[in-house]
């Protein structure tokens, strides 16, 4: 796997064990950590656009995409 997968999936980690030892959420940890992985992972996506549009004077359409994206997955910035 390369450096960016194997970042989030220890934060994704570490999160996940934070949020279950420290607050009663009624998730296991496995769900936890799987819903921290999605949103990390749809973060970093919507970064990859961002980063693409700043280069290319930000076109209206991937300004509104990236907050589709994040409206969609239920992800906030």
């Amino acid at each position: 796997m390369n450096r960016i997968v194997n970042d989030l999936i220890e934060q994704a980690d570490k999160w996940s064990c934070e949020e279950y030892n420290y607050k009663k959420t009624g998730y296991t940890r496995e769900q936890l950590y799987s819903q921290k992985l999605a949103e990390l992972i749809v973060l970093e996506c919507i970064k990859m656009v961002e980063n693409e549009a700043a280069q290319y004077a930000a076109p209206t359409w991937a300004v509104e995409l990236m907050g589709d994206m994040c409206e969609h997955f239920g992800v906030t910035e």
